[in-house]
């Protein structure tokens, strides 16, 4: 296939542990890839579920309807799509619970890849429109998702690495945030544990520019903005300094899930389990003694996207 036989759109669609989220890109005159279209629907597909479980039933027919709302808000059926799906379906024993009947809605297949495929895809995204790193140095993109974290240093010097590890946000709320607020003893405990984690799993400090990709990073995005309502443009490519993150831990660590939604607009599905997410964004700041990372709004779905446009 030649240049002129690529599509000139596409869609991703990642099938995430907590939200589901998808995106359209086009392919403007100069060849530049833009996204047009990105919609996340928060779902909690993995709710209560343990390595080798199986998916709560109601959280399968969460999902199928987000699925299919979202198949026919990219009017799927008449455009390229590439489906992936990431830790829930690798952790669940029976992923065909969800990707069988999926699969009569899209017509078409769930991919479910690996952590290191997770990464490198994420990767592929999270980068676009951003500007080029500091001094070439390149990008240490760090995905914080629902069940798990990816980690993939790219661009400068270094070849990509992937690394994906298990901490998410869902999991480790339910571990280790038994009370809402949690107590101090539940989130010295659960740092504690994901800088253990952290520093086994991930090699020593490279270098590059942080990266914080999904939910937990765009809604303190947000909050740094001060805006209630999603600004995709202000979001992407801002700075956002350690001292904030850990402030807004601090801050949302002493009020319960129904005063994050309502003090601050923060989602449902997203409420309960952002202080887990501003953990783990700490703790990588902390292990690469870095003093600020950048947002991307952008990430696996983009990347996803990205691979039917560009090959």
């Amino acid at each position: 296939m030649n240049d002129t036989e690529l599509p000139r759109c596409a869609v991703g669609l990642d099938i995430g542990s907590n939200t589901f989220s998808c995106a359209e890109i086009v392919v403007d005159p100069s060849g530049a890839p833009l996204v047009v279209k990105d919609i996340s629907r928060a779902v909690r597909l993995s709710e209560d579920l343990l390595p080798g479980g199986r998916l709560k039933q109601s959280a399968v027919a969460r999902g199928l309807d987000a699925l299919g709302d979202l198949a026919r808000d990219f009017d799927m059926a008449r455009k390229p799509f590439r489906v992936v799906a990431t830790a829930v379906l690798r952790m669940t024993s029976h992923p065909q619970d969800f990707t069988d009947p999926a699969k009569e809605i899209l017509g078409s297949d769930v991919e479910i890849i690996d952590g290191e495929g997770e990464a490198l895809l994420v990767s592929r995204g999270a980068v676009l429109d951003l500007e080029p790193a500091a001094n070439g140095a390149g990008w240490i993109i760090a995905d914080v998702g629902g069940q798990s974290t990816e980690v993939c240093q790219i661009g400068g010097a270094a070849t990509a690495n992937p690394v994906s590890m298990p901490l998410g946000v869902v999991g480790l709320t339910e571990r280790f945030l038994n009370d809402d607020p949690p107590t101090v003893e539940q989130i010295s405990n659960l740092e504690d544990y994901v800088f253990e984690q952290v520093s086994k799993l991930l090699p020593g400090n490279p270098a590059g520019q942080l990266v914080g990709v999904a939910g937990t990073a765009t809604t303190l995005g947000m909050l740094e903005l001060g805006r209630a309502r999603w600004d995709r443009s202000a979001v992407h490519g801002l700075e956002i300094s350690r001292s904030a993150s850990l402030d807004w831990q601090e801050r949302m660590t002493e009020i319960d899930a129904q005063a994050r939604q309502d003090r601050f607009g923060i989602t449902g599905l997203r409420a309960d389990v952002f202080p887990a997410g501003l953990c783990i964004i700490n703790t990588l700041l902390k292990y690469f003694e870095r003093d600020v990372f950048t947002v991307s709004a952008n990430g696996l779905r983009i990347g996803a996207a990205l691979s039917i446009l560009k090959g």
